[in-house]
């Protein structure tokens, strides 16, 4: 039997974002990991937040994801409210409510086309205030040099790479150099419907052949170190400095 795997970047909740619309579809897509992840493994529901976001509004939001959890978990996939926060320069306490639990981590992403030194000014903020960056899928930031992600990695932060760009023909490439190089953490589904790849074999297939035993360290030991709130390790690779 396969060991439990982690997911921590999911869009499930149903009709908070650009994931399902409807309960039932969330729960099929539930019921769709629940088939092809191991038994015990642990999916993230990641819905979007926003740094400008009131925060009664996010709280109501991260109180829906709280309760959608709670109705989709069991003994054979444990379901986990946590949030994806689109990092502005304003200051927000919204990383407060979604970080994962029992941690001090916030899944964060970017808008596209912003700079590097606006990016870094951002992760450095977060930092001060105590919480540590895990980048959502790193592949689709043109900033994103094997230097400066070994950078981040080293400041506290975790880098990861979502399965679904696979799927998406302008990130294809990126998103094989950041696996086969060593250029991430871990890998997530981000998955947002019934059709998106989610973290079953073929994922693993896929992880191993570009980086062979890849799948242990991406989808089991580096997330679960995450959610231990442990230090991740240094990030290799070599090339697109």
């Amino acid at each position: 039997m396969n060991p439990p795997c982690y997911d921590l970047h999911t869009h499930v909740v149903p009709g908070v974002d650009d994931g399902p619309v409807t309960p039932g579809e969330a729960l099929r897509i539930i019921e769709k990991m629940r088939n092809a992840m191991p038994k015990g493994s642990v999916v993230a529901a990641t819905s979007h937040f926003s740094t400008n976001m009131a925060y009664l509004a996010a709280m109501s939001r991260a109180d829906r994801s709280c309760r959608f959890a709670e109705k989709a978990s069991d003994e054979s996939l444990c379901v986990i409210p946590a949030g994806e926060l689109l990092l502005g320069i304003r200051k927000s306490g919204v990383h407060e409510l979604i970080s994962y639990p029992g941690t001090h981590t916030v899944l964060v992403e970017f808008t596209h086309g912003l700079f590097w030194f606006s990016v870094l000014r951002r992760i450095v903020r977060l930092l001060k205030c105590g919480y540590r960056p895990l980048l959502a899928h790193a592949e689709r930031y043109k900033w994103a040099t094997a230097n400066r992600l070994r950078l981040l990695a080293g400041m506290g932060a975790g880098v990861s790479m979502s399965m679904r760009s696979l799927a998406i023909p302008r990130y294809v490439e990126n998103a094989e150099w950041i696996i086969s190089s060593g250029m991430c953490h871990m890998v997530t589904s981000d998955c947002h419907n019934i059709r998106d790849m989610v973290l079953g074999d073929y994922a693993r297939e896929t992880v191993e052949r570009l980086c062979p035993g890849g799948w242990r360290t991406l989808a089991e030991e580096n997330p679960r170190i995450l959610l231990e709130d442990g230090q991740l390790p240094p990030l290799g690779g070599a090339g697109r400095g």
